[in-house]
């Protein structure tokens, strides 16, 4: 697991979720995450944990936010910072620059070289959805999306110029606007999340082949309406982060199966180098790859929910807690609120290490 809310990391380790310590600076091990077909669907049934606390905002109130993004924050130009300085957990491929220009026409070796990368990377983007659903619990503040002006890492090009590997966002949604923006006084924010260390880690990137980053925008363009929905009934209390998670990994689930089928279908047809998918060189393996990250250790295709082993690790919940779970259902449901709100705390109160301009 990532390390969310912390800093010193090796930014050219691979990262799983082993641990979710907010302030060791050591470097995490990797062990498996055994996914329980048993998941917390009696969780948060009959609670006033989910009581709405207002409506979702209107479109035209979205409208305003986004023209008073564009009046404060003139500055277009995205603040990109290489992975060696180290901000946040972004991750480099760990290869040189010859290696990677000798496989630059190679699309089947460069993804080989890559797979882990593609793997974290796809794990990455559900660990960052669950934690700002977390961030936005029940806070009333409804966000959409902003200008993405922040970036931790750099790809890299050959000597011709020509794009290797792209710096490529974790995140569905990195830039977030909310009604904070209207704030006075102190430094200008764009959001809840401005200046925190988990807006670095939003922004935090995976260093991936262009081809991946094709189907990154490909994948963002069919979900980000439906990430920022559910975010938006969760910051209102209409649903709970775990209920909010489960949506998001069967939407995910869903889109990634279309784009199997519609892989799968191009791979008999002689007009798959026109297609949408084939034309940007995404293949089965990359999207099996995909699906391996964002849904083997996180969802139960049992139950259609996130897996009890997922959520317990995200909200660190230790061995004798998770014995008490087991016995108490009404332990569980007091004991995952109670990590909720203190890792929304953590969230909130961490603030960035780096110097950068507003707004990130």
């Amino acid at each position: 697991m990532m390390r969310m809310f912390g800093i010193g990391r090796n930014p050219t380790a691979i990262l799983l979720r082993t641990n979710v310590s907010l302030t060791s600076l050591s470097r995490l091990s990797k062990m498996p995450v055994v996914v329980e077909a048993k998941t917390p669907t009696g969780v948060f049934e009959h609670r006033a944990f989910t009581t709405s606390i207002t409506q979702v905002p209107s479109p035209q109130f979205f409208e305003k936010l986004k023209a008073e993004e564009h009046r404060q924050f003139t500055r277009k130009k995205r603040a990109r910072f290489d992975y060696s300085d180290n901000h946040s957990a972004a991750l480099a491929l760990p290869y040189s620059q010859q290696e990677l220009e000798r496989k630059q026409d190679d699309q089947q070796a460069l993804l080989a070289m890559s797979k882990k990368n593609v793997i974290e990377h796809a794990n990455r983007r559900v660990d960052l959805f669950f934690y700002t659903l977390i961030a936005y619990y029940k806070t009333g503040i409804v966000p959409t999306s902003g200008h993405t002006n922040l970036q931790h890492g750099k790809g890299r090009h050959a000597s011709t110029q020509r794009t290797i590997t792209e710096a490529c966002h974790s995140s569905l949604i990195p830039s977030l606007l909310d009604k904070t923006i209207y704030e006075r006084g102190g430094k200008r924010r764009k959001s809840l999340i401005c200046n925190t260390h988990f807006m670095d880690s939003l922004n935090s990137t995976v260093e991936l082949p262009s081809f991946v980053n094709d189907f990154d925008d490909l994948l963002e363009s069919a979900c980000r309406e439906s990430c920022l929905k559910i975010l938006d009934d969760v910051s209102v209390g209409i649903i709970n982060p775990i209920e909010g998670l489960s949506a998001f990994l069967n939407m995910m689930q869903n889109i990634l199966n279309n784009f199997k089928r519609q892989a799968e279908r191009e791979n008999h047809s002689a007009v798959t180098r026109h297609s949408l998918l084939g034309s940007r060189g995404i293949n089965l393996k990359m999207i099996d790859l995909v699906m391996h990250g964002t849904l083997s250790t996180t969802f139960s295709t049992e139950t259609k929910a996130a897996s009890d082993d997922y959520i317990q690790l995200m909200l660190r919940i230790t061995p004798e807690e998770k014995a008490l779970c087991v016995t108490d259902k009404r332990m569980e449901d007091q004991l995952y609120l109670e990590k909720i709100t203190v890792i929304q705390d953590e969230i909130l109160q961490a603030k960035s290490m780096r110097s950068s301009p507003a707004g990130t």
